[in-house]
């Protein structure tokens, strides 16, 4: 079963959530999730905790927890911390969110509308720029790698500011916004990727181009885990590049 995306429209914001049914989340684990402020035209990154989810009667129940303990990156004062509870009819692609603020800020109730959508279906609000909605897959396909993984492949380095999200076949070449697609890079070895000075074989050998200086050789292969995951996608990429050559 796919990854989807929840699309909540709230009465000043736009959240993107990404939902696995399968493993469904379990109760205090961390999810990511994106939000558009309408009128700012600015994102925030939240990491929320699932206090509680069941199934019944096909219709899936998730109960999210905001609050500034686990986000401390965020500083900004008009942020509205609270519990958003989602009712998911992934059959029907329908959904049902209501949030509750921590200090009755006056944000509470229904969202004007909740939708279900397949994670390559996203689409931002009708004022975004293509290049924001690239932005906001790529920044779902960040979280998911970094819940995922949490870690760059090649290095192992766990500090979140400096990890990317790479694509193996980049987005501009019909490359997807999947984990199959991706995998998460040090900011500097990410740069090395995308410019084809260091590349990756089939059984996960890390390849680097003459030009590289010496530090990069301790760097020898990526984790197996990760090997696993993104095979397939290598395999395209080997193929696409002899057939340039």
């Amino acid at each position: 079963m796919p990854t989807f995306i929840l699309r909540i429209e709230w009465a000043l914001s736009v959240e993107y959530i990404p939902f696995d049914p399968d493993p469904p989340p379990v109760k205090d684990t961390m999810v990511s999730s994106v939000e558009y402020w309408n009128k700012e035209r600015v994102q925030v990154e939240y990491q929320s905790k699932c206090s509680s989810y069941c199934v019944h009667d096909q219709i899936h129940t998730l109960q999210l927890d905001y609050k500034a303990t686990n986000n401390l990156d965020i500083e900004d004062k008009d942020i509205s911390w609270g519990i958003s509870e989602i009712s998911i009819d992934l059959a029907k692609r329908q959904a049902k969110a209501i949030w509750t603020d921590d200090k009755g800020s006056g944000f509470d109730g229904y969202s004007s509308k909740c939708t279900v959508h397949e994670q390559l279906l996203v689409e931002e609000p009708v004022y975004e720029t293509v290049q924001r909605i690239s932005r906001l897959k790529q920044n779902i396909l960040r979280q998911q790698l970094l819940e995922k993984d949490g870690k760059c492949a090649i290095s192992g380095e766990t500090l979140r500011n400096v990890l990317d999200a790479a694509h193996i076949t980049d987005a501009h070449d019909s490359g997807a916004y999947s984990l199959a697609n991706g995998f998460l890079l040090r900011t500097d070895l990410h740069r090395l990727f995308d410019q084809g000075l260091l590349n990756i074989s089939l059984d996960g050998k890390v390849c680097l181009n003459e030009e590289v200086s010496d530090y990069y050789k301790k760097f020898e292969e990526i984790d197996a885990n990760i090997l696993t995951r993104i095979a397939e996608t290598l395999k395209k990429r080997k193929s696409r590049r002899e057939s340039l050559k």
